[in-house]
């Protein structure tokens, strides 16, 4: 298993420079001597030292490699995408009359992740010392709609939360992710009930008792988990252009409901206190 996480990490590394795998090899280097130095190469040996540390914890590998500044939506989509059903599953149809597939709708969540997570303040959310909610959201993103084409083929769209849900769940525990970060992720990508209550289908009450009770599975406070939600609920849909024109004003920079029980709702957290 070790091997084989190893060789993973390395290919995070790959995707992260661009460098050829015959760095990793050892071809790149002529006959007595070093090759000449070259940014890509530089930050390769140094990711190779602090992430691809084959006596390290992979949660402590990853967690470096997310936290890489060059690592971005494409490059954690395109490591996913090195696992067959995955790659075949960010292909598939996302189930909108803009006809995008899974990898562009989720691409376009991740340009909205870099736009609004400065709106939102993230790391300012309270969890235990076990969850770092910005680098959970950050790979979380990459697998929150992976489940729809098989709802799609199961002739539901409806249940995507179904398909989803367990790929999402399995790659955290396999990446070592803590329990607590699962629930979170979990909780926020299996529910639509921010959606159903703009939709003008439950009443502010109602949905400040539904997302309370999901708050309740995880480790974080209803009104932090509120803002986690809200933030998912705003990159998500706001990266299908006619639904952000219709739904979103733009306040000062941050994507705000332009339904009034919005505001309505989020006094009810405020109100709720911790």
């Amino acid at each position: 298993m070790r091997t084989s996480r190893r060789a993973l990490l390395i290919i995070f590394a790959l995707l992260v420079t661009g460098a050829s795998p015959s760095i990793i090899r050892g071809a790149d280097h002529p006959v007595g001597g070093e090759p000449p130095p070259t940014p890509a190469l530089a930050c390769l040996r140094s990711l190779l030292g602090q992430v691809v540390d084959p006596h390290g914890e992979t949660y402590r590998q990853l967690a470096t490699w997310l936290d890489h500044p060059n690592v971005d939506g494409k490059t954690i989509i395109d490591y996913l995408s090195h696992e067959p059903k995955l790659k075949a599953l960010f292909a598939g149809d996302a189930g909108v009359w803009e006809g995008y597939s899974i990898r562009e709708h989720t691409l376009m969540v991740y340009d909205n992740y870099a736009d609004q997570s400065p709106h939102f303040h993230l790391n300012a959310i309270r969890t235990p010392e076990n969850v770092n909610v910005s680098r959970l959201m950050k790979f979380t993103v990459a697998l929150h709609d992976i489940g729809k084409p098989e709802a799609i083929k199961a002739g539901n769209k409806a249940l995507q939360h179904k398909y989803t849900t367990p790929i999402l769940v399995e790659k955290l525990r396999q990446l070592e992710f803590s329990e607590a970060e699962v629930a979170i992720a979990k909780a926020v990508v299996d529910n639509d009930v921010l959606g159903d209550f703009l939709k003008g289908m439950i009443s502010p009450e109602q949905a400040y008792e539904k997302i309370s009770s999901i708050a309740a599975t995880t480790s974080v406070s209803p009104r932090d988990y509120f803002r986690l939600q809200s933030f998912f609920y705003t990159i998500d849909a706001a990266a299908y252009p006619t639904l952000k024109a219709r739904i979103f004003s733009n306040l000062n920079g941050k994507l705000v409901p332009l339904n009034p029980r919005y505001q309505q709702l989020e006094k009810l957290f405020d109100a709720g206190g911790k």
